[in-house]
C-alpha cells in the first residue's frame, strides 16, 4: 500500500483504519499529556529558583545534561528515571508519593492475614461398639 502523497492526515489515518472517534480521542489525550508535562516543568523549574540552582548546577547534581533539564522544564517531557533523578537532585523525591495513591494490601497480603475457615470443617464420626473384629465367616 502506497498513501496517497496528495492525501490529507485525516485521510491517511481513515486509510490505516483510525476512525474520526480515535483520531480526536489521540488528539485529547496529547494535548492533556502535554499539559501535564509542561506543568511538572514548571513545579521543577519553580523548585529548582526556589533552592537557588541554575540549570547547569542541577544538571550536574542529577547526573544529566543540562539541555535535558531546559527540556524537562519547558514542557518536552522525559522518561521517568529522568524524572526522578531530577527531583532526587532538588531533594524533592519525598514529593513524588503525592503524586500516587497510597498502596491497597496486596490479594496475598490479604490471605496471609485471614483466619482460614474450613469450608467442610470435620465432623466426628459416631463410635462404633467394642467388639472384637472378626471377618464374618465364623460361627459363635
Amino acid at each position: 500500500y502506497l498513501p496517497n502523497p496528495n492525501a490529507t492526515l485525516s485521510e491517511l489515518l481513515n486509510d490505516m483504519g483510525l476512525g474520526q472517534q480515535k483520531i480526536s480521542d489521540f488528539l485529547e489525550t496529547s494535548h492533556h499529556l502535554i499539559r501535564i508535562e509542561t506543568e511538572l516543568g514548571k513545579r521543577l523549574r519553580r523548585k529548582r529558583v526556589d533552592l537557588g540552582l541554575n540549570q547547569t548546577e542541577l544538571a550536574e547534581k542529577s547526573g544529566l545534561g543540562r539541555r535535558t533539564v531546559y527540556a524537562v522544564e519547558n514542557g518536552k517531557g522525559c522518561t521517568l528515571p529522568t524524572f526522578i533523578a531530577l527531583l532526587r537532585a532538588l531533594g524533592a523525591l519525598h514529593e513524588l508519593s503525592e503524586l500516587l495513591p497510597p498502596p491497597e494490601i496486596s490479594p496475598i497480603a490479604l490471605t496471609a492475614t485471614r483466619v482460614k475457615e474450613r469450608k467442610n470443617p470435620y465432623k466426628a464420626r459416631p463410635k462404633k461398639p467394642d467388639t472384637p473384629w472378626t471377618w464374618g465367616d465364623e460361627q459363635p
